[in-house]
């Protein structure tokens, strides 16, 4: 190629005097004046010197206008050819390097020399402006000299002073043509070359003569890399494992054939981390898979994690291998999630084995721990699905090669998917087929050989000493059965606790521990939780005096009845006394009267059981639910200062999120109805399981699953009714008189006698209690009509409203009272003396055979 200069800025034409346009308007003056005969044409004739002033000005401008057109021409030109000339010696020097010495000679570093890219010097002399003139000298001297082509030594043998990794290359680049430094001569022409400090080298030729050259190490990489294709092209297109690991003679594990035998990767040497790229189909699996067999074949020394989210099928049959401690695939989200969290938990593990060994690497460990290949097979998807592994990752990568963990990742372009901090550590690169070059490059270097041709299961494998092709072995059924028959018959250890089961016994030894646990400190076992980060199982304990009451959210069939049973069944057993609550309204409202009052405590701690509140909740008018709440909020008070607690199956944290506002100080989230709910429950994000089995949540942000009780709930606790029946003086207000009238008569023990409202306050004063019970019944409007009457009854007497709506219950009272909630047999009971607002109770009439009063 023959570099072709700009042509230096053209001047600009120039323009002849306009001598018709000037004497045009001179003559047409004259004549017209000639012809009208009046003076004033000749002003006309003026116009001649001004169009020659204007067509000069226009001339100039046209001039500058042109100059800086071909001012910036010439500059856009310069540029093109000066980009031309670095792409001319760039390709020069490559065909400089590519060529091999003819005299058998060696390449051993670059130096500027003379280009043939040059061509013929441009003419400039005649231009006037020396600026231009310069810029073409200029851009003539640059493309007669190229700064970068080869320095070639001659045959013969080579010293090479100096130290470090630029001299033992170029000592490993010369073979046997290395002398040792100050070795006696043995007659034959010598070439010296000095490394200095900055790459630099200063070669004396055996006639004296000394050049400066820089040491150019990737262009002995290209050297090795064209070696590497040509030895490549003679490597078979399919290769057994088997045939590969027969006929293994270094350490390592054992991947395929070479041009120089079986290819081995030493990752404890030459690691530890390996980082694989290419196309699809191009046999990146089967690398795995030969890797990954040749670490089973010692499973003494490896355990082997496969890591596959392509489905699961690349690792299927090596699953049941001793070696191998787990397969995580992406058809198990959670599973995989769990486990791969745990690898920072075994990091912390192998740390803490470590130190108290006293050691600093695992190989100066006698036993105990063997090293940990973790193969992973389309690492981007990995990090797609779960982001925060990429911190994960860079941590393994970072402090894997003291502690024996070793990673394999597999992706199709490892660049922009392998973060910087963990690519850095995978010193071992290897490479399948790729129409990609930039591709090659980043993962290689800049001296990648061309793959994009290149067979299924070939490879370029670079190392920090080497750069060899090979063809990757493939793993035959039979090869899987050998390994495993000879291997021992005892399973490596997960670096993970197995997985919780379905179902949980109280006599299962976990459970039995954390019982053990549990009553330590004093706490009820709620079930096992699953701690990746300890990497075992620990107990899910509720302390209620410590952590508050405790809500229990949950879809149907989550497992939240389970909970509460198994809850009793821990009370119970440390001597407290567990109550259900009842699942009728106004049995519930009263028995949280009875526990927040007192009337219902216990010599024991107390721990109160409620099951299905949102349930209970819903099914009712807003002012009784606002009164349910406020009873169960002072009840939890009480029980708490007694020492006792409760538990509350509350249901959906989506349709009971007003239920737990400060009013919980624990929480056991169970299988929620969708991820919304799941969310709105305070469990983890994004890991909602709908096919969890009942009893599995979380439980303080870790997977745990409830205790199968051996004993169901205990009968819900029955509430404390007021009878009515036994009292002197009875005022009754009642929908219906006649009806209230007999079932008083019904549960009255004595006589009864009734009178009519007008005559209640004169019969009330003369009436002896030895006479029977006095009763008034009347209708609530009557009751209104008669005020002095109801005020008398307010005062003496007991008044009970029967089949009566709130309504009447406030306009009789004047006060708007909040009454309890009563069934449909039930009453509503104002004693005697009450004040303005008095407290409404729940009762009912006495058995017809009870001697009850109250």
């Amino acid at each position: 190629m023959t570099i072709t200069y700009p042509e230096p800025p053209r001047a600009s034409p120039r323009a002849p005097f306009p001598v018709i346009a000037v004497i045009a308007p001179l003559i047409a003056a004259v004549v017209i004046g000639a012809i009208i005969r009046s003076p004033y044409v000749l002003v006309f004739a003026a116009l001649s010197p001004i169009i020659a002033v204007a067509s000069a000005l226009e001339s100039r401008r046209a001039a500058r206008r042109h100059a800086r057109e071909e001012d910036k021409r010439f500059a856009l030109e310069c540029a093109a050819t000066e980009h031309a000339i670095e792409r001319a010696h760039r390709d020069e020097t490559e065909r400089a390097f590519a060529t091999p010495p003819g005299d058998g000679g060696s390449v051993v570093g670059a130096a500027p020399g003379a280009s043939t890219i040059a061509g013929s010097a441009p003419t400039v002399d005649a231009h006037p402006e020396q600026s231009v003139r310069e810029r073409l000298r200029a851009l003539h001297a640059r493309a007669a000299r190229n700064p970068r082509l080869p320095v070639r030594v001659p045959p013969g043998p080579v010293e090479v002073h100096g130290s470090g990794f630029i001299a033992e290359r170029l000592r490993a680049r010369l073979g046997d043509r290395a002398v040792p430094d100050g070795s006696p001569s043995d007659g034959r022409a010598r070439t010296t070359i000095s490394v200095s400090g900055l790459a630099r080298l200063d070669i004396v030729l055996p006639g004296g003569e000394r050049v400066a050259a820089d040491a150019v190490v990737s262009y002995l990489a290209d050297e090795e890399a064209r070696n590497a294709r040509a030895r490549a092209a003679a490597l078979p297109e399919r290769c057994e494992w088997a045939a590969a690991r027969d006929g293994q003679s270094t350490p390592g594990l054992a991947v395929g054939l070479g041009a120089a035998g079986t290819v081995t990767l030493d990752l404890i040497t030459d690691g530890p981390h390996v980082l694989v790229g290419g196309a699809t189909g191009s046999g990146k699996s089967e690398f795995l898979r030969a890797l990954a067999l040749s670490a089973a074949a010692d499973p003494g020394a490896w355990s082997v994690l496969y890591v596959d989210f392509k489905g699961g099928a690349t690792f299927q049959d090596l699953a049941e291998l001793p070696s191998t401690v787990g397969v995580i695939t992406d058809l198990d989200a959670v599973l995989a999630t769990r486990a791969l969290t745990s690898l920072r938990a075994e990091i912390e593990r192998r740390e803490r084995v470590l130190a108290r060994e006293r050691v600093r690497d695992i190989a100066q460990l006698a036993s105990g721990l063997s090293r940990l290949l973790i193969v992973v097979d389309e690492y981007a998807a990995l990090v797609a699905t779960h982001p925060a592994l990429q911190a994960v990752f860079s941590d393994l990568s970072a402090r894997g090669r003291s502690l024996g963990i070793h990673l394999v990742l597999c992706t199709q372009r490892p660049s922009g998917v392998v973060h910087d901090t963990v690519a850095v550590n995978c010193a071992i690169r290897v490479l399948f087929r790729t129409t990609d070059a930039a591709d090659a490059r980043a993962l290689l270097g800049g001296d990648a050989p061309s793959v994009a041709a290149a067979p299924r299961g070939r490879a370029v494998i670079r190392t920090s000493e080497q750069l060899l092709a090979a063809q990757v072995g493939l793993v035959a059924p039979a090869d899987i059965a050998a390994v495993a028959s000879a291997a021992s018959s005892a399973r490596a250890d997960p670096p993970w606790a197995p997985v919780l089961p379905s179902e949980l016994s109280p006599t299962q030894p976990e459970v039995v521990d954390g019982w053990r646990h549990s009553r330590a400190e004093g706490s009820l076992l709620v079930g096992l939780i699953d701690d990746v980060a300890a990497q075992r199982w620990s107990a899910a304990s509720w302390h209620p005096r410590r952590d508050g009451a405790l809500a229990i959210l949950g879809c149907s069939g989550s497992g939240r009845t389970t909970a509460l049973a198994q809850l009793a069944a821990e009370a119970r057993q440390i001597g407290w006394e567990a109550t259900l609550l009842p699942h009728s309204l106004a049995d519930a409202h009263q028995v949280l009267t009875d526990i927040a009052s007192g009337s219902a405590a216990s010599s024991q701690p107390q721990l109160l059981l409620v099951d299905g509140l949102a349930d209970l909740i819903d099914a009712e008018s807003p002012e009784h639910a606002t009164q349910l709440l406020a009873r169960l909020d002072a009840a939890l008070r009480a029980l708490h200062q007694r020492g006792g607690g409760a538990a509350v199956a509350v249901g959906t944290a989506s349709s009971a999120g007003r239920l737990l506002a400060g009013r919980f100080g624990a929480r056991l989230q169970l299988r929620a109805l969708d991820c919304d709910d799941h969310h709105a429950s305070g469990a983890p994000r994004g890991e909602h399981n709908d096919r969890a089995p009942a009893g599995r949540g979380w439980w303080r942000g870790q997977p745990v699953q409830v205790v199968q009780p051996t004993q169901s709930l205990p009968p819900a606790l029955p509430p404390r009714i007021r009878t009515v029946g036994s009292e002197p003086v009875i005022a009754v207000v009642s929908a219906n008189p006649d009806r209230s009238l007999e079932a008083l008569r019904a549960s009255c023990p004595r006589p009864v006698r009734g009178v009519p409202l007008a005559a209640l306050v004169d019969a009330a004063s003369r009436h002896d209690v030895r006479d029977g019970t006095l009763a008034c019944v009347g209708h609530p409007d009557d009751w209104q009509r008669d005020w002095a009457a109801f005020a008398h009854a307010r005062r003496e007497a007991v008044i009970a409203f029967d089949g009566c709506d709130m309504s009447d219950l406030r306009a009789l009272v004047s006060a708007r009272i909040q009454p309890p909630p009563i069934d449909q047999r039930d009453l509503w009971v104002i004693e005697p003396g009450g004040g303005s607002t008095p407290e409404v109770l729940r009762a009912r009439w006495s058995p017809p055979s009870s001697d009850v009063a109250h």
